[in-house]
């Protein structure tokens, strides 16, 4: 069983395969439905038993309608009849709600039609962050690149949207997008904080491996977290990774390799990484201030492996993957085969096909 995604961004809309297993990406529980043979019998008795506000407060009941139905080969027929309804009500609530969940799901909805229900989905009050997140990247495909710079920038200033469970499928690819088109934004966002730590650790990420400014963009996500004995949880690894990149790209391999075996920190099964945050914890070597030191950084990695357990260990053979794949991008590619090979002795059961998994 498949749901559809776009292969530039993480929203659930047409583009490559994902499979069942991968579907704790969807924005809503509703989406699953696509997957279901009575998807869309389920989603239209939801819909009947659900007032209106019900209905705008979760698109996910349209597009896991709309997924079955053009998974059965009719999903089309519903977009066309409410283009039809909507081309005679303009304001039809119901027909715009399915015209961009359709667009989401990626039936065709015509250019004109569905800039009319963009706008109409910008002018909302109270927008769901989840919708904005969708907006930006279909504002941009439909010639409406304003739109979605408009969007974009009342996202980025959401501060308690950005919190939304709905919209971290989204988050990775409008961060990177904010780095390159309002970098002053996203660099005051995180030096103001107050986000939660899974945004946070989206919001490092992009800013060390899109904006424009490296080193000002590592000055703020290098800031000390808080030490583990002034907190009541475990912090995981996943979250600290683009803090250890950003102290690479200052030079500071100590403190970056100390970072990685610190106390209090849980490191989760390889396979649950961020495949973004394992590439923002060793940068492109461009990006560093000291790309010299590079090889330093390789012989803690090696240094480290040698008595961490299981997951700690799968892990830093990971970032030592990375760092290979650095140098050897850097035209160092004699750095890069000695690394390989020795993190192969370290470890044994590294796959080298780090472009499967090394996402920027």
């Amino acid at each position: 069983e498949h749901l559809e995604r776009n292969p530039d961004d993480n929203n659930l809309v047409t583009g490559r395969i994902l499979t069942l297993a991968e579907a704790d990406d969807a924005p809503s529980d509703y989406d699953l439905l696509a997957f279901l043979p009575e998807g869309e019998a389920v989603a239209a008795t939801l819909l009947r038993t659900m007032d209106d506000a019900a209905r705008a407060a979760d698109l996910g009941i349209y597009r896991g309608l709309l997924g079955a139905a053009k998974r059965a080969g009719h999903g089309q027929t519903l977009i066309d009849a409410a283009a039809t309804r909507l081309a005679t009500a303009p304001f039809d609530a119901e027909a715009l709600r399915t015209l961009f969940a359709g667009a989401q799901v990626g039936l065709v909805v015509p250019p004109d039609l569905l800039r009319t229900v963009l706008r109409h989905a910008a002018t909302d009050l109270h927008p769901e962050a989840v919708t904005l997140g969708s907006l930006i990247s279909m504002a941009a495909g439909a010639g409406e690149p304003d739109l979605a710079h408009r969007v974009l920038r009342s996202l980025v200033q959401q501060r308690a949207g950005l919190a939304d469970a709905q919209l971290r499928p989204w988050l990775p690819g409008r961060f990177a997008m904010a780095c390159q088109q309002m970098p002053e934004l996203v660099l005051q966002l995180a030096t103001e904080g107050g986000l939660d730590s899974d945004a946070e650790a989206e919001l490092g990420t992009a800013l060390l491996l899109q904006h424009p400014d490296p080193f000002a963009a590592a000055a703020i996500v290098g800031k000390p977290v808080v030490p583990a004995a002034e907190r009541s949880f475990a912090r995981s690894g996943d979250d600290i990774l683009p803090r250890c990149g950003a102290l690479l790209v200052q030079g500071n391999v100590g403190a970056a390799a100390d970072l990685l075996q610190a106390p209090g920190i849980f490191w989760m099964p390889v396979r649950m990484l961020s495949a973004q945050r394992l590439a923002a914890a060793v940068p492109p070597l461009a990006r560093w201030q000291k790309p010299e030191v590079a090889a330093r950084f390789g012989e803690r990695l090696l240094a480290m492996l040698v008595d961490a357990d299981a997951e700690h260990k799968a892990t830093l053979a990971r970032l030592g993957a990375v760092l290979a794949a650095r140098l050897a991008a850097a035209g160092q590619m004699a750095a890069a085969a000695d690394l390989r090979g020795r993190l192969r002795t370290a470890t044994g059961s590294v796959s080298w096909r780090v472009a499967d998994w090394l996402v920027e």
